[in-house]
């Protein structure tokens, strides 16, 4: 935890600059990569980015361009520091580079920090009834809190269902059916699996 917080306070101080050569990028990435990112297990990930691995992730928009020119090099900013180790993070995690894409295509400064450090997320609310175990009870921030159910699906997903939908038997009906078309398009859809994965 306190790990945590020495590497979140040193990669946050790094957030403001916009100045950072490729060196001092790939010197930062590796020292936050020590405290933050498990070894990579996959023998055709690279451990620690080189210049020539961050120049790659430039070309395949998994870190966007470089802020400015000094003098004919390369800045880059603490936001690309940030999503480099994302890409490590995500990487280690056995995700394909594709849908590590994706994920930081929609990614704010502060979502890719919380994906980082996510002992700094805020706590789930305490349940407010006895539930199943694999239901969680929270309320939704509206103006009448409305009772949610999430139910765990596995592989990270979950779902959230109003109590007012499972009460109601036409709309809980619609929503079986909802899931039942949602079940068939993903056992029917065919997944193509990436052509295999760069540094």
């Amino acid at each position: 935890m306190a790990r945590d917080r020495s590497a979140s306070k040193l990669l946050r101080s790094y957030l403001e600059r916009e100045d950072l050569t490729l060196d001092e990028l790939v010197e930062s990435a590796d020292q936050l990569l020590r405290e933050l990112v498990p070894s990579q297990s996959r023998y055709k990930v690279t451990e620690r980015p080189d210049a020539r691995t961050i120049r790659y992730y430039v070309t395949q928009k998994l870190l966007p361009k470089p802020v400015s020119y000094e003098g004919g090099r390369a800045r880059y900013s603490g936001a690309h520091l940030a999503r480099l180790l994302m890409i490590k993070k995500l990487q280690a995690e056995h995700h394909t580079l594709e849908r590590i894409a994706r994920v930081l295509e929609q990614a704010t400064d502060e979502d890719v920090l919380r994906e980082l450090f996510p002992s700094t997320k805020r706590s789930r609310p305490a349940p407010t009834k006895r539930v199943r175990p694999e239901l969680l009870v929270s309320a939704t921030p509206t103006e009448a809190p409305e009772m949610i159910q999430r139910h765990a699906l596995g592989q990270g997903a979950s779902l959230d269902v109003p109590e007012r939908v499972l009460n109601t038997p036409k709309l809980r009906a619609e929503l079986a059916d909802q899931l039942e078309s949602l079940a068939r398009s993903l056992r029917e859809t065919p997944v193509q699996e990436p052509e295999g994965d760069s540094p």
